[in-house]
């Protein structure tokens, strides 16, 4: 059994270095225990202190030829749950422009913004675009939710991130207690191998094909008129 414990700016190995060396050792067959901090830089040195840092990522959603090891799928779950952290997601081009100026242009702590690689896609079929994957903007929720009978969020992402923290806004708020529908549509919890991301969407059910599907499955044979909000 080899053990392997890393601290923040340790030398001369630094902590994400430690992740590799286990790595290779487990390949190598030895048994490797890996302790380290629970903190790591964005909390310690950018979000506890407030620094301005902007973080533009790269390669967010599916990533096509770039396979499971580029996928963009756990940014945005990971960044949301950080205490003064701005997490930005754009729907187009043109919108991930405005959000290079925003970001250039804040001053009060950490933000970020997410893009995919190559050229934009955007949902042609989406209602309300958040833009923002936190702070929440309450007022937008609050009037899909009470003019609406079905909530639909999509998101390029895993688990826990988006879609995890509408609901937790429209829960704080009372907005659930009157029979809204919500149906969080997220990436799989699998590393999907490399495709185009035309049939990565499709795989995933992020595709219009798969929305719609979502939509008239959670609404009844008589709801297929009612209002939704995506």
């Amino acid at each position: 059994m080899i053990a392997l414990f890393g601290m923040l700016g340790a030398k001369p190995i630094r902590t994400n270095c430690l992740p590799v060396a286990a790595n290779a050792l487990v390949h190598s067959g030895r048994k490797v225990e890996f302790s380290v901090l629970h903190a790591g830089q964005k909390v310690n040195d950018v979000s506890l202190q407030k620094h301005t840092v902007r973080f533009p990522i790269d390669r967010a959603g599916f990533v096509g030829a770039d396979g499971p090891t580029h996928c963009g799928a756990f940014d945005t779950t990971y960044l949301v749950t950080l205490p003064n952290m701005v997490v930005m997601a754009a729907a187009d081009e043109a919108e991930l422009k405005r959000m290079v100026h925003t970001a250039a242009a804040y001053g009060e702590g950490p933000i970020s913004f997410r893009y995919p690689r190559g050229d934009g896609i955007g949902f042609s079929t989406s209602v309300a675009d958040a833009r923002f994957a936190k702070p929440p903007d309450h007022e937008l929720l609050n009037r899909l939710a009470t003019q609406h009978e079905l909530l639909i969020t999509v998101e390029e992402g895993s688990v826990g991130g988006f879609a995890s923290h509408v609901m937790q806004a429209l829960a704080t708020k009372g907005l659930l207690d009157n029979g809204l529908k919500i149906r969080p549509l997220v990436l799989p919890d699998n590393y999907m191998e490399q495709a185009s991301p035309e049939k990565m969407y499709h795989w995933a059910g992020l595709d219009s094909t798969g929305i719609v599907a979502t939509a008239l499955k959670a609404l009844s044979v008589n709801g297929l008129h009612s209002r939704v909000g995506a």
